[in-house]
């Protein structure tokens, strides 16, 4: 038995995104290097999600 991972494509890239790979941000699949600051487009992780805009 093989896992194929999902059938989701990346918001960023539209390739496929494996189990191990994925990021969801709002229902929507990315890569996680493709998960990027869309100004400087530095590698964003999933942890500056859920930090206070004050920190």
């Amino acid at each position: 038995m093989s896992f194929s991972g999902t059938r989701d494509n990346c918001k960023a890239c539209e390739k496929t995104v494996h189990f191990i790979d994925v990021l969801m941000v709002d229902g929507v699949s990315y890569h996680k290097t493709c998960f990027k600051c869309s100004h400087c487009r530095g590698t964003l992780s999933a942890s500056l999600l859920h930090r206070p805009f004050w920190d």
